[in-house]
């Protein structure tokens, strides 16, 4: 009907077979805006707001550009005080390096032993290690196994994240309020993360993020019966 008045698709045909489509059921978790640009960069934003002094943070950056490893080649070339105009490959890369450095400084007794100081960095080693379960490209066998790792590793970061939180809260003040992170959106969202899987593969998958926003315009030229873009 739609061909028939004149409309062209240009590959949204495929959307109008479908007998049902649900947005929040089957669009896979974008791993871009819910880990890096979300939960991550809040976590680096408190981090370097409130558990940090300017000398602390003047040695965790320095740490960060001399970061060596034979397992982990790349480096964040901005200063974490830039963090408001870090992208995604930043965020992916601060976010690993992270929980070794920090250990790192409490090691070498570098940094304040606070209470909000270790619940961020328990947090950030948690994410840390989930970040690596989920830019694993492909499972070959034993696949249940890997799903049950990052629910275990996801439940662990949430027990962390509350513990942070709670943090938060004594910091808070009538006039300042501190924003908590376990009952956001993208918290709730990564939940739904081992059943993405289970159903669509590898998250490093999802984070294309490009070709969903193509099916996204699929699907309004369907509704609006027009290939505008600007609609």
């Amino acid at each position: 009907m739609i061909l028939s008045r004149g409309y062209r698709l240009v590959g949204g045909q495929a959307l109008l077979r479908l007998e049902a489509f649900d947005t929040m059921v089957d669009n896979p978790i974008e791993v871009l805006h819910t880990v890096m640009l979300d939960v991550g960069k809040a976590l680096v934003k408190n981090l370097v707001r409130d558990d940090l002094n300017d000398q602390e943070l003047d040695i965790l950056q320095k740490l960060v550009r001399s970061y060596d490893s034979k397992g982990f080649k790349r480096k964040l070339s901005s200063s974490l005080r830039l963090r408001g105009s870090f992208v995604g490959r930043d965020y992916k890369i601060v976010l690993q390096q992270l929980p070794i450095l920090l250990e790192n400084m409490v090691i070498r007794r570098l940094v304040r032993m606070t209470p909000g100081f270790e619940a961020i960095k328990n947090c950030l080693g948690s994410l840390g290690r989930l970040i690596s379960l989920i830019y694993i490209s492909g499972i070959t066998s034993h696949s249940h196994v890997y799903v049950q790792a990052i629910r275990c590793e996801y439940m662990q970061f949430k027990n962390c994240v509350l513990l942070h939180d709670g943090e938060l809260r004594k910091m808070s003040t009538p006039k300042k309020k501190r924003a908590t992170l376990h009952n956001t959106s993208k918290m709730h969202i990564l939940c739904h993360l081992t059943e993405d899987i289970i159903r669509f593969g590898s998250p490093v998958f999802f984070y294309e993020t490009e070709k969903g926003k193509q099916f996204n315009r699929f699907i309004r030229e369907a509704l609006f019966r027009t290939n505008r873009r600007g609609i």
